[in-house]
């Protein structure tokens, strides 16, 4: 599956790899990069509840910046303002997680 969504991305086909995540769910998933893909997929269908689950899901497995940026984004396009000063809140004490 991962070199299927990987290999979807490089093209730019959003809507294959939307149907590959449907037989996974993000806890199963070991790859960052195929996390931050399946989130960007979502987000390019404007389905930005899908995303944020598959960008949290990289977050938790990379604590990378930029993942969490991706996230973060995606939350102030919902307007989860609250969310958005509780994840930060929590960055700031340096605590890893959402």
């Amino acid at each position: 599956m991962k070199s299927t969504i990987l290999a979807y991305y490089h093209e730019k086909k959003y809507n294959q790899i939307i149907e590959c995540a449907k037989s996974v769910k993000p806890e199963q998933c070991d790859s960052t990069e195929v996390l931050c893909a399946i989130g960007e997929a979502y987000e390019n269908g404007r389905d930005f509840r899908n995303a944020m689950t598959w960008y949290e899901a990289a977050y938790a497995l990379s604590g990378n910046d930029e993942v969490l940026g991706m996230y973060l984004g995606i939350a102030l396009a919902l307007d989860e303002r609250a969310l958005v000063k509780s994840v930060l809140e929590k960055v700031d004490e340096g605590a890893r997680g959402l």
